[in-house]
């Protein structure tokens, strides 16, 4: 088993050059590497992952990576960069996209020099709803992301929004196969309880949501407490709809969230238009 990352300079399948160690954790890094087999040579991003992080048996592990990448290969979304290889060495999965210049929210929440407005955060929602709804409506099983949260969101110079690690995106019968995945605080409650459904992106978004509202760190707060209170209780400025929308999304009863990531989209646009009438602002 590898027991280090890869260095800058090294190389995998002799076509990509490690130029950078973007993020570390326990059971996963992501790279940033020169593809020089591209033509013209091109930066990607590559999320290596061990393979005992995707469940005891090895083989169905490795065989369950290699299903769900090559239906990943066929995701077109104009806020998911494209798969473009995946692969297995040694006790390492490895899936490579796009790389996506910019910065992700997790690194913008923690910048003072920052600021985020309800306007800029309700355009992000939509874009990420409709993203949500492009996973979660492909035939014949949904694509759930299962693990939305800032650090996989990344925020391009020209303001784009963008999902990153695709690697967490798994059809609900394939995911029964693997170990609970999310994180502490964005995770819904009946993730804990191995139960994965579009549902779960939708709390999630409702957190990270809040998190941009309110610069509160659902990570630092007691278990599911943003449920307890509505983000103005922090942040007065947020205006009353939005604050309403996002605790909706933020039920702890799967049935009582909205029924659709489309559905919660259609919300976010209606405060949007809301907000353009009352300021005089011509609709688009």
């Amino acid at each position: 088993m590898q027991q280090r990352p890869l260095r800058e300079g090294d190389r995998l399948r002799r076509r990509y050059v490690i130029t950078q160690i973007s993020h570390l954790s326990n059971a996963s890094v992501l790279y940033k590497a020169l593809d020089e087999g591209a033509h013209p040579a091109r930066h990607c991003a590559i999320k290596e992952r061990a393979i005992e992080a995707l469940g005891a048996d090895r083989a169905a592990a490795v065989a369950a990576f290699l299903h769900r990448s090559a239906r990943l290969t066929a995701l077109a979304h104009p806020a998911i960069p494209p798969v473009l290889d995946y692969f297995v060495e040694d006790d390492r999965t490895y899936l490579v996209t796009d790389f996506v210049e910019g910065r992700d929210l997790e690194e913008l929440l923690y910048d003072p020099d920052v600021e985020f407005t309800p306007a800029q955060i309700v355009k992000w929602g939509i874009e990420l709803c409709d993203a949500l709804h492009y996973l979660h409506t492909r035939f014949p099983e949904p694509l759930i992301f299962r693990d939305l949260k800032p650090a996989n969101l990344i925020v391009s110079p020209q303001g784009r929004i963008w999902l990153v690690d695709l690697d967490t995106i798994a059809h609900p019968s394939d995911a029964l196969a693997e170990p609970p995945l999310g994180t502490e605080g964005y995770a819904a409650p009946e993730q804990y309880e191995g139960i994965v459904s579009p549902a779960i992106d939708i709390y999630a978004l409702g957190v990270c949501l809040y998190h941009l509202l309110t610069r509160r760190d659902p990570r630092l707060e007691p278990p599911f407490s943003f449920a307890e209170r509505s983000p103005r209780s922090h942040n007065p400025d947020v205006p009353e709809a939005l604050a309403a929308v996002v605790m909706r999304a933020l039920s702890l009863d799967p049935v009582a969230r909205f029924a659709s990531a489309a559905e919660m989209a259609a919300a976010l646009q209606q405060l949007m238009l809301e907000e353009k009438a009352a300021s005089g602002t011509p609709s688009e």
